[in-house]
């Protein structure tokens, strides 16, 4: 790379700091917007990554434009199977939800307008049509119903932030929707499992969309109390010993939860002395096919399947490992390793086997139920660099004296830059006017073009 490129790149990044704020201001005071799995760091990461073909992320994206259960859902020509009942098993809303999510990244990565319109036609048409649910098991409701909130609330954060012609109408529409007739199904708790992390993330992240501070704190009070007693010190989890599928479901609730949090500037990860490093790395080792040095045994009154109901847990991971069941689809491990590792700089040896294991044999850490396409959004993102020596207010009189929303121009390298046309940086930014804080908080509004 130039000399030259090379400064262009790093007045690139000095640009996204000014940008960058989410994980310096509490949820309590606003939400950042975007702000569930994705923030608009990780979300410029994953576009200059996907621009170099040999990264994780690229070929994350190469993998699912070409997998042929999700290729259908990227296309422009994705028809939604809106109904006005949502029936058991919910798949048309699922199916939905899935491709508004994959075309919320796609129009970050291309920036072409028409997957963020095919994002707002998929949202409208079910704020418009949905008018009930159906009767259903509670686990459905939270399972499908759930995970599908949670892929529309993600696209909606994408798409309405970045794109100047969204629509507040249809966003309305939508939202109104949600609350008549999904959030009472979804709130139904079954008890401390799988379903309840994953109804918490939806709740969540529908609360970020709606900037509901009351239902966001309620879902993290309950988060602090039921990882403690859904989870042992060691990191073993409850549904270790029911099976390895809803295991990986609860772990890519937790980490959705966390994320979630993170990104609204609230640390949960550090919740009980890292407690999600610890889950993330035991169950790697069993995934990974070894053995622990602490077995799985049972907690008081756990759930069980009826194919190990008659089995204590460690008897019953013993013959897991034995037929290969321990090597299940990851669920959320790109984003827990994300925080941990390339944020925080601790050591996570077992998780990192395992994700090296997905890379490799095209098992990415993608679409599959909770993980949230983790490879592509969060690998080797880590946090944005800070170099506050490069980075100077032009004003002389320096931050104090700048009026909050002011916008002001920034000295990048010792030269005045301004932030405008898009085509002076190395990649295009999304439309929309950044307007720069004194304290680097980022807020965008949807008028058109960098100034």
């Amino acid at each position: 790379m130039s000399g030259c490129e090379n400064m262009v790149n790093r007045q690139l990044w000095v640009v996204l700091l000014c940008l960058w704020g989410h994980y310096q201001v509490s949820a309590q005071e606003n939400f950042h917007h975007p702000g569930m799995l994705t923030g608009l760091w990780e979300l410029t990461h994953m576009r200059m990554q996907t621009a170099e073909p040999s990264t994780p992320n690229a070929i994350a994206y190469e993998t699912v434009l070409h997998d042929g259960r999700y290729s259908g859902m990227m296309s422009l020509s994705y028809r939604h199977s809106v109904t006005d009942t949502l029936k058991p098993k919910f798949s048309e809303w699922k199916d939905d939800a899935t491709a508004c999510y994959l075309h919320a990244l796609q129009w970050y990565i291309t920036t072409d307008t028409a997957y963020a319109r095919k994002v707002l036609e998929i949202v409208d048409a079910w704020g418009i049509s949905a008018t009930q649910v159906a009767e259903a098991k509670v686990s459905e409701y939270a399972l499908h119903l759930g995970t599908g909130l949670t892929d529309f609330c993600k696209a909606t954060e994408i798409v309405k932030h970045t794109w100047e012609d969204w629509n507040p109408q249809a966003e309305q529409r939508f939202t109104d929707m949600v609350q008549r007739i999904l959030l009472g199904p979804i709130a139904i708790r079954s008890g401390n499992n799988n379903i309840d992390y994953i109804r918490a993330a939806a709740r969540m992240g529908f609360a970020v969309v709606i900037d509901s501070i009351e239902m966001f704190e309620h879902q993290i009070e309950w988060y602090r109390d039921a990882i403690e007693s859904y989870s042992r010190d060691y990191g073993q989890i409850m549904e270790v010993c029911r099976d390895p599928q809803h295991a990986g479901m609860a772990m890519g609730g937790i980490a959705r939860v966390c994320e979630i949090a993170w990104q609204q500037g609230i640390d949960l990860y550090s919740h009980l002395d890292n407690r999600v490093q610890e889950i993330f790395e035991h169950e790697a080792i069993l995934r990974n096919g070894e053995i622990p040095e602490r077995i799985p045994t049972d907690f008081p009154n756990q759930q069980k399947n009826s194919d190990n109901r008659d089995l204590a847990c460690e008897e019953y991971w013993y013959a897991a490992w034995a037929r290969g069941v321990g090597k299940v689809d990851p669920w959320g491990d790109e984003i827990v390793y994300n925080h941990y590792v390339n944020r925080k700089g601790l050591a996570m040896p077992q998780l990192q086997k395992r994700i090296a294991y997905t890379r490799e044999n095209s098992s990415w850490d993608g679409i599959h139920g909770c993980s949230g396409l983790g490879t592509l959004t969060h690998a080797e993102a880590g946090n944005p660099p800070i170099t506050k020596n490069i980075l100077r207010p032009a004003s002389a009189n320096g931050h104090k004296k700048l009026r909050r929303r002011s916008r002001v121009v920034y000295t990048l390298l010792g030269k005045k830059v301004t932030l405008t046309p898009a085509g002076d940086l190395p990649i295009e930014m999304p439309p929309g006017v950044y307007v720069i804080f004194n304290d680097f908080t980022e807020k965008m509004t949807r008028t058109g073009g960098w100034r």
